[in-house]
């Protein structure tokens, strides 16, 4: 039997892995860490004897000692340069059911909240207590989905779907009380179309009283409406100049829009593309307009400039929907964009906090289902919050702070969470390491390996977790681990810089996950040449390390990078689940079951279920199947799932858990043209050189894969080339399925997690 060999303390992160990683350790060896350790057979629980799980040094004791009672690794307040956690600071509980739009008047003490039964509600900031002023603007079917307060505060722009028939924008005049004149309607805008299809939501308006009215494609489901036609207003994002309206329908284009000399409505558009939207906002201090839209599989926010294309129906955030790729195509890109989880729907918001604190000029909206709270900018783009009433619209008032609305009707400030402590900028600050040279762990972080470890360029890659005093990870009904807030995972990527030569081994790269309320937060640091210490980086980098056996590009991934592969299908760890961490290791002083190890000293919150190991790659007694199928789950399963950082139209499923058959590989054709693989089947059976998998794994440069994160091929991906030359060559469709079926995994599979 091969085992790892660990030192207590030996670090790595699993959370990370360059952005396509995570889901691996290492493909390199040193004196503590044997390439490929093969694991165990058995299922979680059925070790064998202890005669059979010694070393020559066993002196009988446990494999770990028992849990530090302080935490010495620590990561207290707040990153530099990242987007801080964000609370709503109730200003009015629980007054306004259904809401659906907000705009405030904050220098007259006055916020509008409108409801999805044509309902405004005027609420005095001097009187929180007091009942609320309601104005109803239509019958209880038309829907209010956007409110605009003109900077005088004179008027107030209401948008409605009347009867779900038509997008209506009418323009109220405000009493000294910031309510609602009934008998002063205008009627701005009427735009009739079909019932239920996407019309899209919000208002905004600028210091020159240009009103935008982004207007959806009139879809409904999986169709599309002709978004990218400027001579259509669907998809359309409409300026108006509203300055002089006196009478309804007087509205006109705004002068300054990008095609005044083009028939109507093309004269009207400031920009095209949206599918939609949910809203748009002006900053107060730039007058930039940024866009939030609702796509087909995620939702996006854009900087929307004059003229701008944003995508659709050709783009989806930031997909591209066209088989031949968007590359000639003039569209701008997101800014900031989400794929929808488990619990994700689309958007609302959003708003330009201008309040000069942390989240100074980013634009903040919400998922109306999941909760979730983002905040981009031109730069960055992250979850600060996970509310558990869903955020239901936002509004910046003119001191520059955002209001929000909820589901649960509590209308207040959106502010930045108070943090304690201040945040490492090198890792010596950290307390996580005894020794750097050999990443040696305080006592408080637990080391750990994995059975099928992603390949990194032959990093040495030391892993540890920790997890707060007290706390425990809890195991679901299905094996899904949930780690608790404030759980930290580590792991360096070290080198030797001269090979087989321990002496020239030292880190390069550590990165840390930490698991926040809302989210998994990811950092990187850069270990000097001397490898004592590591600085924070603020954003990604490429640096050459000049290896004897040739010079190698490393990438140090930025945080957004990170999310490409820790996305809405896998946004937290990737590589420490049960089937990779079910393995033996050598302890030094002892050899011992993984689990058993981290049961032994309380890492668990109940007791774990049977459990089949993955398979290890580098596991010559494990079927062939099993050895690929775990290879290609470690460096293209992260992606290459539902939900994962792939055009959502591609079905190919590369989970070890999904059935070799139900991967859509053996003998399924390739969904995209790659004109540099001129390979149409995935995998035919019995042919790796025809097998578009192999040949992508066996390459690196144009269409590469992975497609980041690895400048060297693996020699380890032969695994997969073995086991499609060793399927039997097919004479028919049916036969290549056959070939695939994979029956001894699915044995395996059959038997445990």
């Amino acid at each position: 039997m091969v085992v790892t060999r660990v030192a207590r303390g030996l670090v790595g992160l699993i959370g990370l892995a360059a952005c396509s990683r995570d889901i691996g350790g290492s493909g390199a060896t040193t004196a503590t860490e044997t390439e490929g350790a093969t694991s165990d057979s058995s299922s979680h629980g059925s070790m064998a004897d202890d005669a059979e799980n010694t070393s020559p040094d066993d002196d009988g004791g446990p494999a770990l000692p028992p849990r530090a009672d302080e935490q010495l690794c620590r990561f207290g307040g707040w990153a530099p340069g990242l987007l801080p956690p964000i609370e709503l600071e109730v200003a009015f509980d629980d007054l306004v059911v259904d809401a659906t739009a907000i705009a405030t008047g904050i220098d007259a003490g006055i916020i509008w909240v409108a409801t999805g039964q044509g309902r405004i509600v005027t609420l005095a900031l001097a009187a929180p207590e007091a009942p609320a002023s309601e104005a109803w603007v239509g019958l209880q079917t038309d829907r209010v989905t956007g409110l605009a307060a003109s900077g005088s505060l004179e008027h107030l722009f209401v948008r409605f779907e009347d009867d779900g028939r038509a997008t209506v924008v009418d323009r109220f005049t405000l009493n000294e009380a910031g309510k609602l004149d009934l008998d002063t309607r205008v009627r701005v805008l009427n735009l009739p179309h079909a019932a239920g299809v996407r019309a899209g939501a919000g208002l905004a308006i600028d210091a020159n009283e240009h009103l935008v009215v982004p207007l959806g494609d009139g879809a409904v489901e999986e169709e599309f409406g002709p978004a990218d036609e400027r001579a259509d207003r669907r998809g359309s994002v409409l300026r108006l100049d509203v300055s002089e309206v006196s009478a309804s329908n007087d509205a006109q284009p705004a002068a300054d829009n990008p095609w005044p000399d083009e028939p109507r409505p093309a004269d009207e558009a400031w920009a095209i593309g949206l599918r939609d939207p949910a809203g748009c906002a002006f900053d107060p201090e730039t007058g930039a307009l940024w866009c939030v839209d609702v796509g087909a599989t995620g939702s996006e926010v854009t900087l929307t400039e004059s003229g701008a294309n944003l995508g659709w129906p050709s783009v989806d955030g930031p997909n591209c929907a066209i088989p031949n790729g968007c590359s000639q195509l003039d569209v701008e890109a997101p800014d900031g964009s989400y794929r929808y989880g488990d619990d994700g729907c689309g958007a609302v918001g959003g708003a330009i906090v201008r309040d000069g604190d942390l989240l100074d000029g980013v634009v903040v909206f919400g998922d109306r289902c999941s909760g979730e709270v983002w905040a981009t900018d031109a730069n960055r783009s992250a979850i600060v919050a996970r509310w558990q009433a869903p955020a239901r619209a936002f509004a910046t008032d003119v001191d520059g702070t955002v209001w929000a609305v909820d589901a649960q009707g509590r209308v207040g400030r959106v502010r930045v969470v108070p943090t304690e402590g201040v945040f490492p900028l090198s890792f010596s600050q950290t307390g996580c390491y005894l020794d750097a040279q050999t990443v040696e762990g305080t006592p408080d972080a637990v080391p750990y390996e994995l059975n099928a470890p992603l390949w990194t360029d032959g990093a040495i890659k030391r892993r540890h977790i920790v997890l707060p005093v007290g706390e425990t990870i809890a195991v679901g009904d299905a094996g899904e681990l949930e780690f608790p807030e404030g759980t930290l995972l580590l792991k360096t990527f070290s080198f030797e810089f001269v090979a087989d030569d321990p002496e020239s081994l030292r880190p390069v790269e550590t990165r840390v996950m930490i698991r926040r309320e809302f989210a998994w937060e990811f950092h990187s640091y850069q270990w000097d040449e001397t490898g004592t210490d590591a600085e924070l980086l603020d954003a990604g980098k490429t640096v050459t390390l000049p290896l004897d056996s040739g010079a190698l590009a490393y990438d140090f991934p930025s945080r957004s990078e990170c999310r490409y592969c820790h996305s809405a299908a896998t946004p937290g760890p990737l590589g420490p689940r049960l089937d990779q961490l079910a393995r033996e290791v050598d302890y030094g002083h002892t050899v011992a079951d993984q689990l058993q190890a981290f049961e032994s000293i309380g890492l668990f919150g109940s007791a774990l279920p049977e459990i089949t190991p993955m398979a290890s790659p580098d596991d010559e007694t494990a079927a062939a199947e099993a050895r690929a199928r775990a290879y290609l789950h470690s460096n293209c399963g992260h992606c290459h799932r539902p939900g994962g950082w792939v055009p959502p139209d591609l079905d190919m499923d590369l989970r070890f858990e999904t059935a070799t058959e139900q991967a859509a590989l053996c003998d399924t054709p390739t969904q995209y043209d790659i004109p540099w693989f001129p390979y149409d089947v995935r995998v035919a059976p019995g042919d790796p050189e025809n097998s578009a998998i192999w040949q992508r794994l066996s390459t690196r440069g144009l269409g590469q894969m992975p497609p980041i994160a690895t400048q060297t091929i693996d020699p380890r991906a032969t695994v997969v080339r073995e086991w499609i030359a060793g399927l039997p060559l097919a004479r028919s469709d049916a036969d290549a399925k056959v070939a695939c079926l994979g029956r001894v995994l699915q044995e395996q599979r059959s038997s445990g997690f």
